[in-house]
């Protein structure tokens, strides 16, 4: 009986392991709009530990076709990252420009936020939870 137990306990302990139970899960929603000859593409990867955001990356391009909106799609950029609640959480951000291309890349380590932050920022919530939200927001998630 006590074998019986102990070879129980082993195997439930090795299916949570192979089954990724209360381990990392990546999250990666993307969007793309075109518009006046501008396609503005956003993607969010999202780690998760435990059903708990900690980590959020955020890149975003803009590919136009008239190189005089360049400066306008860095400010544009650099304003979202400077001025919405991402300021708040975060200044880890680089903005690049090549050829016509502008692509913003921001880093948000969610571990050091309060909960209050996280829903400002819109990443409280389960997996489940974000996966949904930015699925109803037009966003494709894998």
């Amino acid at each position: 009986m006590k074998k019986g137990v102990i070879l129980g306990s082993i195997a439930g302990a090795l299916l949570l392991v192979l089954t990724g139970c209360g381990g990392e899960q990546h999250l990666i929603c993307t969007a793309s709009m075109e518009q006046d000859g501008t396609t503005l593409t956003e993607e969010v990867d999202a780690t998760f530990k435990n059903d708990v955001a900690t980590h959020i990356t955020m890149v975003i391009e803009a590919e136009v076709s008239d190189e005089d909106q360049l400066d306008e799609m860095e400010e544009g950029i650099e304003s979202l990252f400077t001025t919405a609640d991402f300021a708040a959480v975060s200044d880890d951000y680089d903005i690049q420009t090549n050829g016509n291309t502008v692509r913003g890349v921001l880093n948000l380590d969610l571990e050091s936020l309060t909960e209050e932050e996280k829903e400002e920022v819109d990443f409280s919530g389960s997996y489940d939870d974000v996966k949904s939200s930015f699925e109803s927001s037009g966003f494709t998630c894998r």
